[in-house]
């Protein structure tokens, strides 16, 4: 937002709050000391709308064109009222998808079991987004016209901030200010962040065309993005307001570039750039003085999503150094790799990478995946630097277990990926996901299929499956201690399966009746062929 348009949203809070504190105006609109004493030499001694108290609080003494459109709104009949559309409501509560809500209070619940008093520092992505001109376009209309194009606007900005996980911290008039990194923790959080951008712009186009179709003003976006740190203090479980302390410029920065970006663009610092070059196209705009910030910043614009999807497609582009006698660092990535292959793991960029680095030194090596297959585990395997391995168990107790994890790390205070498995219809939707992705893996070609049952109860014939398929020498001493160590009964250094603690059938006595009633009904086209009984 310019100043002109910071200055006309001030001026409606304070007609009708009355009373806003300096402080407050700060960290609503993002504001800097400069900043504080324009507004105040506009409203107090230019437009004689508000007094200053103490030098702490703006107090309200003028009317305020809200107060004349209420009484506007007031004779007009009940049936009108009925049909008037509803702003939106600014509690973050109102309008996060209720999966993310309860994430979100999911991550209280851990913060506060970690005994923070002081909140956490994290490091997150800010994303500003306006719409420029808004004052201009909706001059003449009443409140309620005006909402029905600008609240639109609004929330396809916020459903693509939720669409990539982020949090929506504020509605600020004709525009969002969103993090991306907390309070959800993301280690890609400024490619979500970018790819969010992305995607309020090609929307807001989208509407743009159906406005003109209307015979109304097309509708332009800027978006402004940075990445820097913020301490999380709290998020209050009723309405999911985060209480943060920006550290430093991490989010004027973004607000900065918001003002800086041409309607229809979109622009980012160099913390951001430097973060995701590779994954999208930058335009270098050269160095800018930014207010408030002493030294000129390089500013970048993102013309779209680049030509890279993973860490080691980036990581190559940037040059990949070779391991030349560094013995130790070779065998701290067997030790991880090892991990890795003997943990359910999800075929992530990260994991990927750790995977293929020894690969690229000669060694092949396989993953087990939970996720389904993608593109970049296709083209690594096609060309030999992965072999994969897909372990699956009756999903009926894989069900039961992704619980038990998921609330034994919620009570540590360490939520993962299935602490959001709360209640039972929960737990079933993801175990549909679950078989779905067991569908997906046996389509595949050149993939070992293999289940956990068979290798608590065969184990010697289903390890030489393994073994074969990897083209490993079972008569070398370092592959006899993997297969050793990992034999059902050796219960020390398993990592992931844990043989020697494995069970077979647990579900028949967690699960009622009625609910295996249901689980049954839901996963019978699946249990038969998987080779389990209804």
């Amino acid at each position: 937002m310019d100043f002109e348009e910071v200055l006309n949203q001030v001026r409606e809070q304070l007609a009708r709050e009355k009373r806003i504190s300096y402080r407050m105006l700060k960290r609503r609109f993002h504001l800097n000391e400069e900043d504080i004493e324009d507004i105040k030499a506009e409203l107090i001694e230019a437009k004689h709308l508000a007094v200053d108290e103490e030098g702490k609080v703006l107090v309200w003494v003028g009317k305020s064109s809200l107060e004349s459109s209420v009484q506007n709104l007031e004779s007009k009949t009940a049936t009108l009222s009925d049909a008037i559309p509803q702003p939106l409501d600014p509690r973050p509560v109102n309008y996060t998808p209720s999966h993310l809500a309860e994430r979100i209070r999911a991550e209280q619940v851990a913060l506060e079991a970690r005994g923070s008093a002081d909140g956490e520092r994290k490091t997150i992505t800010a994303l500003f987004a306006d719409l420029k001109g808004s004052t201009a376009l909706i001059e003449g209309l009443d409140p309620e016209e005006a909402r029905t194009i600008i609240d639109p606007a609004l929330q396809l900005m916020m459903d693509a901030v939720h669409r990539y996980e982020g949090y929506v911290a504020q509605v600020l008039g004709d525009g969002i200010f969103a993090l991306f990194g907390a309070p959800l923790a993301h280690e890609d959080h400024p490619q979500r962040a970018l790819f969010a951008a992305l995607r309020m712009q090609e929307e807001m186009r989208r509407y743009s065309d159906q406005l003109r179709a209307k015979g109304l003003a097309p509708l332009l976006m800027r978006v402004g993005v940075n990445t820097g740190e913020v301490v999380v203090r709290s998020i209050r479980k009723d309405d999911l307001h985060t209480d943060y302390v920006p550290v430093g410029h991490s989010t004027n920065l973004a607000a900065r570039m918001e003002q800086l970006a041409a309607p229809g663009s979109i622009l980012v610092t160099e913390q951001t750039y430097t973060l995701t070059d590779g994954y999208f196209a930058f335009k270098a705009l050269g160095q800018t003085q930014i207010k408030g910030v002493e030294k000129p910043l390089n500013v970048y614009e993102v013309l779209g999503a680049g030509p890279l999807r993973t860490r080691l497609q980036v990581s190559a582009r940037r040059g990949l150094t070779r391991f030349v006698g560094r013995q130790r660092e070779m065998e701290q990535l067997q030790h991880i790799l090892t991990e890795v292959n003997c943990n359910i793991g999800v075929l992530s960029a990260q994991r990927l990478t750790l995977v293929t680095l020894p690969a690229l030194v000669g060694n092949t090596f396989v993953i087990k995946a939970h996720a389904g297959p993608t593109s970049a585990s296709r083209l690594l395997q096609r060309s030999g630097l992965l072999r994969i391995t897909y372990i699956y168990r009756d999903p009926r107790d894989a069900m039961l277990s992704a619980y038990d994890y998921g609330q034994r790390a919620l009570k540590k205070g360490r939520p993962n990926a299935f602490s959001h498995l709360t209640y039972f219809q929960k737990s079933v939707d993801f175990i549909m996901e679950y078989v779905r992705i067991w569908e997906k893996w046996v389509q595949e070609k050149d993939v070992l299929i293999a289940r956990y049952e068979d290798l608590l109860t065969n184990y010697d014939q289903e390890v030489m499956r393994l073994v074969e398929f990897l083209k490993l020498n079972a008569s070398k001493p370092e592959t006899r201690n993997v297969i050793d160590g990992y034999r059902p009964g050796a219960a020390e250094g398993q990592q992931g399966l844990h043989f020697y603690k494995g069970k077979i059938g647990r579900f028949r006595e967690a699960y009622s009746p009625e609910e295996q009633t249901i689980l049954n009904e839901k996963l019978r086209p699946y249990l038969e062929r998987m080779g389990y009984e209804v």
